[in-house]
């Protein structure tokens, strides 16, 4: 826009602010004499209005002298107040200019000199953070409670009966209202309040008010229990209370609102069984709709059009139904009300599926997952985050399943890649965004603080948002039934997080100083079908696994074919099934689980269906192999699952002279690699990082800083032969001290390996760590952190505080440079799948985020023995091939190695005498054609993850 329009432009808000400012003044500070005028000018009610008429006023109240700067202030108070209740326009705008008049008047109306007027202040604004729209619903309720206690501090029952007991009434409302903490708690806490305020409102006294709160206490007193029979009796008698008093002459809106509230409870005791009660209901829906009129109370109206259709539902009566609830949406829309419009959507979603009516169905849902994205993009910190998309996982299910049974498979595809990994991705997107023309230690500031108040905001998160792992049946996982946090840890937390997001305030204005158009975060638009094909070559597919509550599915993309294989509820109960029995032997019996574990692979591999999946013709030509899991899959070596001797022979016909595997599995089958992605959008972002050529490969490794795992050793000082430089920390200089030291040089690495212990902590995975040097500690030593010790499976127990976290990834590293992290430890590939959110948060997706292109990491507690020679062989291969190869083609040597192979590979590697004899020592138990790392325990473990 150029500086002429742009004035224009100003004029006109101008003008528009100064004709509310004359009707005020002349008396017009009623709905009834101000809303005329606000309706004719709902184009003006934007941000744009906002910004410039908080500047202009914020002017005039700075340099005004009193009584000028009261009189403007009383004048934007009255204003603000009756913007908030206008019925028309953008209704989450309206509350955002009422926030925002209701806060500059806080400016005059101090406590001290105004404590009425300030008072008051404090209420309204309660009242506006309440009805919020715009940002995270969680916080919009903290901090209207907030201000109806701090007006309370004023408002007395002695001194200011009215007020008190209208700023009680609300408060109880907003308590009604909150998400966090136990709603039976909240429940009580808001009954208490309205049983307060009724001191004051009797019948007799406030009539119209107390009919209010018995309308009130409806919603209050269906939620107290789970009898919805008698808590239908009471709520219904407060409703025939509240008519008592409240009219449709008299008080029309409000017995409109009684009526909606009549119908709402019907609908509610029916069960869908109840005839009568829903003709009822419709009576009830039907009257409200004599009052609410869509031209002047659009909101009320779409409400009640959703309750029509709800009840439309329940008596059958689909295209009725559908009806109501599409005109519902003309008003509810994703971007302007979310959670309204989530509601109506996902119940025409609904409906629509009941009669297979796959197009109304998809719209419905496609609306619902629109309106999901919003509250998560409004939402300010990533509990709120985490919790509105797992809250709403059913949504992306069941569009995932209507887009299949309407044969739309590239929507069905899509909407699955839109609900994994949400947060991550958009970590991830973020993470590199830079300001133009910014200095390197501007940009380093920004980085920093970016990652440390991510870290701490996940770390929140998650102790808000505690793992569902049923440890009952799994007590092999790590962590106690409580936090691995103490509450103080946890509230010295959130005080670094206040002190961080005000150094990143300062840095980010500093930035948009240079680059005015700089954002911190981004939209991340959903992956296309388009470009996940655009991720592979014409010899590689991905399988992509999708797990619904009543079925799944595997997708099978080329880039020439997509096709879906859908699987029902009994093969679903069949996997939810075998999935218990191997984790409850993983990490309970693990004797029993070595010893079963190819069995076990064998059982998962024709519950998936494998060799089917594979004898598809989509998969003619394919030598390389991408599987993206989903959930619990995520723990299952699926790169290792059997396949039989015919399916192995079609992917090997160049070398049909060779005696196939006497087992075969999925590696067999591709010679090219198979590897891992949490999502295919992850993926498309770690492939699209570049890494120049170099003329060196840089190597940066920890090793056995424990001095306990002996072969890790041997592993480091092989593996670092083919570098230069190899910065090692070896033993006891592994410290986290010295790794915070040498964050330059892990910077500058191409290849970062770890050789240690590591441990997953599923109570709160951002403590899941790599043990260093002087992390052990005895079962009764202090932790003066507030972090509880990490258990270990192999036994002993570590401080978090010097390891090194998923937090301390995710805040310290960047990994501009590398190539590869390789975690030569345990459960370094573990994750928490309790959530149908499907977040994938992880050791190894932390490195991913820090920089790395690419992960190695296991899936159980490693043998140290064999996982040495893995390494050292997998190192080998890296010379000539991708990371996936180079893994793979170690994972398949070790498992076919004979006795005398290895001891014939063990002389070349040049080892000291002592370790040789040792090694021979253990190989030589075995006859020389014996094959010691068959078993898929010792190979296994390790995944390749990312490019």
């Amino acid at each position: 826009m150029n500086n002429d329009a742009a004035n224009k432009t100003s004029q006109t808000y101008l003008d528009f602010w100064l004709e509310i400012l004359q009707a005020i003044l002349e008396g017009n500070d009623t709905p009834q004499g101000f809303y005329p005028i606000l309706a004719a000018n709902q184009d003006k009610l934007n941000e744009e209005f906002r910004i410039l008429w908080r500047d202009w006023t914020t002017a005039i109240i700075d340099t005004e002298d009193y009584p000028e700067a009261l009189i403007i202030t009383d004048i934007v108070s009255n204003f603000s107040s009756l913007i908030k209740e206008f019925p028309l326009g953008n209704r989450a705008q309206n509350i955002e200019i009422s926030i925002t008049g209701l806060e500059m008047t806080q400016k005059i109306y101090s406590r001290e000199v105004f404590p009425l007027n300030w008072a008051r202040n404090q209420h309204n604004l309660g009242n506006a953070y309440r009805d919020r729209i715009f940002g995270d619903e969680t916080e919009n309720i903290k901090q209207g409670l907030a201000f109806y206690h701090n007006a309370l501090e004023v408002f007395t029952p002695e001194e200011f009966p009215e007020d008190w007991a209208r700023t009680k009434n609300n408060l109880a409302m907003a308590y009604a209202q909150r998400i966090r903490g136990k709603k039976a708690y909240n429940q009580e806490l808001a009954f208490a309040n309205y049983q307060d305020a009724l001191e004051v409102y009797s019948r007799e006294a406030f009539p119209r008010q107390w009919a209010m709160i018995q309308n009130n206490l409806v919603e209050n007193s269906i939620k107290k229990s789970k009898n919805k029979a008698y808590n239908g009796e009471i709520a219904i008698k407060y409703c025939q209370s509240a008519l008592q008093v409240v009219t449709r002459e008299e008080f029309p809106l409000d017995w409109a609102n009684i009526q909606h509230n009549l119908a709402a409870i019907y609908l509610f005791i029916s069960n869908g069984e109840r005839l009568d009660y829903l003709e009822i209901a419709l009576t009830h829906s039907q009257e409200a709709l004599q009052v609410f009129l869509r031209e002047k109370n659009p909101y009320e109206w779409a409400f009640t059009q959703r309750t029509l259709g709800f009840i439309y539902k329940e008596k059958g009566e689909i295209k009725s139904a559908t009806e109501c609830l599409q005109l519902s949406l003309e008003i509810f829309t994703p971007a302007l009300l979310p959670r309204e419009c989530f509601g109506s959507a996902l119940l025409l979603g609904d409906t629509a599926f009941i009669t297979q009516n796959w197009t109304v169905a998809i719209q419905g849902y496609e609306k619902a997952i629109e309106a999901v994205e919003k509250r998560r993009e409004w939402a300010t910190n990533e509990a709120a985050r985490q919790e509105i998309q797992s809250d709403a996982i059913d949504v992306y299910i069941k569009m995932v399943q209507a887009c299949i049974n309407d044969g739309q498979i590239e929507k069905a595809l899509e909407t699955v890649e839109r609900s994994k990994s949400r947060n991550l991705v958009e970590l991830l997107a973020n993470s590199e965004l830079e300001p133009k023309g910014a200095s390197d230690s501007l940009k380093q500031d920004l980085r920093r603080l970016r990652r440390t108040i991510s870290s701490i905001r996940q770390l929140l998160a998650q102790t808000d948002n505690k793992s569902t792992f049923n440890r009952d049946s799994f007590q092999g996982f790590r962590g106690s039934e409580t936090s691995s946090l103490t509450h103080e840890y946890i509230d010295r937390q959130r005080q670094l997080l206040q002190e961080y997001q005000r150094q990143l305030d300062e840095v980010f204005a500093k930035c948009q100083k240079l680059d005015p158009a700089f954002t911190l975060t981004q939209e991340v638009k959903p992956i296309t079908v388009a470009e996940i094909r655009d991720l592979i070559d014409s010899h590689t597919a991905i399988l992509e696994w999708h797990i619904g509550t009543d079925s799944f599915q595997i997708f099978i993309v080329t880039q020439s074919n997509l096709e879906v294989v859908q699987f029902d509820k009994a093969k679903l109960e069949k996997l939810e099934a075998w999935n218990q029995q191997y984790l409850g032997a993983l990490f309970n019996d693990t004797e029993t689980w070595q010893d079963n574990l190819s069995k076990w692979l064998s059982s998962l591999s024709q519950i998936l269906r494998l060799n089917e999946i594979l004898n598809h013709p989509a998969l003619d030509n394919c030598d390389s192999l991408i599987l993206v899991p989903h959930r619990y899959l995520h723990l299952f070596p699926l790169h290792s699952l059997s396949v039989s001797q015919q399916t192995w022979l079609r992917f090997n016909q160049e070398t049909l002279h060779l005696q196939p595997p006497a087992n075969p599995c999925l590696l067999d089958c591709f010679k090219k690699g198979v590897r891992y992605a949490p999502s295919c959008q992850l993926l498309q972002q770690v492939q699209q990082r570049k890494r120049p050529a170099a003329d060196t490969r840089t190597l940066f490794a920890i090793q056995n800083p424990t001095e306990d795992l002996a072969y890790t050793d041997i592993e480091v000082e092989v593996i670092k032969q083919a570098f230069k430089p190899a910065d090692i920390l070896s033993k006891q200089q592994a410290t986290k001290t010295a790794l915070i030291d040498n964050l330059e040089t892990l910077a500058q690495a191409h290849y970062v390996h770890f050789s240690c212990h590591g441990s997953f902590d599923f109570q709160t995975p951002l403590i899941s760590s790599l043990i260093l040097a002087g992390a052990m500690e005895s079962t009764d030593s202090p932790n003066p952190t507030g972090q509880k010790s990490l258990r270990l499976r192999s036994g002993g127990q570590a401080n978090p505080a010097k390891c090194l976290t998923l937090q301390d990834i995710f805040a310290t590293l960047n990994l501009p440079k590398c190539r590869l992290v390789t975690l030569s430890a345990c459960e370094t590939g573990l994750t928490d799948t309790s959530k149908q959110s499907d977040d994938c948060i992880g050791l190894a997706t932390g490195f991913l985020y820090a920089g790395s292109q690419g992960v190695l990491s296991s899936l159980w507690s490693v043998d140290d023995f064999a996982t040495a020679y893995l390494m050292i062989k997998c190192y080998e291969n890296l010379a000539t091939a991708d990371m996936a190869v180079a893994l793979n083609t170690a994972q398949i040597w070790l498992r076919d190695a004979t006795q005398s192979k290895l001891l014939e590979w063990i002389g070349e590697l040049k080892l000291d005498s002592e370790s040789t004899q040792h090694i021979k020592g253990f190989l030589e138990t075995y006859d020389a054609d014996e094959t010691p790392f068959e078993s898929p325990v010792f190979w296994a473990a390790f995944c390749a993850i990312g490019n």
